[in-house]
Formats: C-alpha cells, structure tokens, sequence
C-alpha cells in the first residue's frame, strides 16, 4: 500500500516495484487504484491482474487487515472485543 504526490510520481514507484520484485522472482498482482493512469501502465502480460476501484463512498478494498476506502483516501482498522 502506498501513494504518492502526482500520477507520474505513482507510475515510478510502481514500475520500481515491479522490477525489484521480479529480480526475486515475484509477480505483484491483483492491482488497486483510484487513478485509471497507474492502472493503465501495468505492462500488458500482467492485464489479467488489473483492476480499477469503484468510488462508490462504502468501497473498501483490504489488505493485510487493513481497509482503504478511495473516496476519502481513509485507512480503516477492524477492533473486535
């Protein structure tokens, strides 16, 4: 999970990430981004993986027990008693 300041900025970052996981053999997938820009950029070989969020206001997408919700760039955390 991540961001950044400008979608050029967010396209580096995740070429980057691309080419350093796949020096170790990993493919990142299952891509998530409120920006069709970012989304866009994915190589083509990985578009089975591309996704782009509805900004519906109850959208949240989890990862690692943590949710996003795009429409107000919100980190949200589950507490149960």
């Amino acid at each position: 999970m991540s961001g950044a300041q400008t979608v050029e900025e967010a396209i580096h970052i995740q070429q980057q990430l691309l080419e350093l996981m796949a020096l170790g053999g990993i493919e990142l997938r299952k891509w998530s981004c409120s920006l069709p820009q970012v989304i866009q950029a994915l190589p083509e070989e990985q578009g089975r993986t591309r996704s782009l969020l509805s900004m519906e206001l109850a959208h949240t997408v989890k990862t690692l027990g943590i949710y996003w919700q795009p429409e107000s760039d919100k980190f949200l955390f589950k507490v149960h008693n």
